[in-house]
């Protein structure tokens, strides 16, 4: 347990050395215990300060508090870690393409970890909305968020050997494909609208 704990910590005062740990061979409940642990924080924290959207943006049966937390647990969850797992076979191929040379266990578990700043931010942001603080919550939130990039940056590049560009190279691609698929898809779907069903404009 002390080698955990010092782990998380090292991930927030030298996230470079933390990786590296990590590449060398960590326990894998480590890091999904992380990874459910800042999830379930954060969806804690939601329900015991309201949502993070508004309630009539919500379906009748998930304004019971009840039935949300069972949603966010039971659904939201594996969610989550399937969002992770494609995130990281993405970003381990594309990095595989471009030099990387680095094994996809520690890429998958280092990206577990790279969610720590979260804590901060979430429970600084539940602070923040108890105390009637909204743009306050939104400031560490994305103060959070800003963290958890750069430290997957940190990852990519650690983990697989890359230089700057390729390692940014591997983060970006991704979402430069799915917006041109995207523009097309719109594209070609307007190919098929009638003309007469087009808007006019004076």
């Amino acid at each position: 347990m002390d080698e955990f704990l010092a782990l998380i910590y090292l991930f927030f005062v030298r996230p470079q050395a933390a990786l590296a740990k990590v590449k060398q061979g960590t326990p894998w409940w480590w890091s999904v215990a992380v990874f459910a642990g800042v999830y379930l924080l954060g969806q804690g924290l939601d329900l015991a300060t309201g949502p993070d959207w508004p309630e009539a943006a919500l379906p009748r049966f998930l304004t019971d508090p009840g039935v949300l937390g069972r949603v966010q647990l039971f659904l939201g969850l594996p969610a989550a870690f399937a969002l992770w797992f494609l995130t990281a076979a993405v970003w381990h191929l594309l990095a595989q393409l471009l030099g990387g040379r680095g094994g996809g266990r520690a890429f998958f578990l280092g990206l577990g970890f790279t969610q720590l700043p979260l804590l901060a931010g979430q429970t600084a942001g539940g602070v923040c909305r108890l105390l009637g603080w909204g743009a306050g919550w939104t400031v560490f939130l994305l103060a959070a968020s800003g963290w958890v990039l750069l430290l997957q940056y940190f990852a990519v590049r650690e983990v697989h050997g890359l230089s700057v560009g390729r390692a940014l190279g591997v983060m970006v691609l991704p979402f430069i494909f799915v917006a041109c698929f995207a523009f097309l898809s719109l594209v070609l779907l307007a190919s098929f609208i009638p003309v007469e069903m087009l808007p006019r404009f004076p």
